[in-house]
């Protein structure tokens, strides 16, 4: 369900309906909500100011991801000089 919300706040934020709202107030109180959704918001404000700016991953996040990420999204990890 949290996961559901923040792929569609992520992807559509003026798609999210009260179906899903009520699903997470069955959980939820409204600060919590509130949070969680202010959590998603700045972590896709950081994602989508990062692509914009160009600026890489540090090394230790890189490793991370490269380490974590699904067979599916490994991509090389990029090199402080290019």
């Amino acid at each position: 369900m949290v996961r559901d919300y923040a792929a569609q706040v992520t992807r559509d934020h003026n798609r999210v309906g009260d179906r899903q709202f009520d699903g997470l107030r069955a959980h939820f109180s409204e600060t919590q909500i509130v949070e969680l959704t202010l959590r998603i918001t700045l972590c896709t404000f950081f994602n989508k100011f990062n692509d914009v700016m160009m600026l890489e991953m540090e090394d230790e996040a890189a490793i991370f991801h490269h380490e974590t990420a699904k067979p599916a999204e490994h991509k090389p990890i990029p090199s402080k000089g290019k």
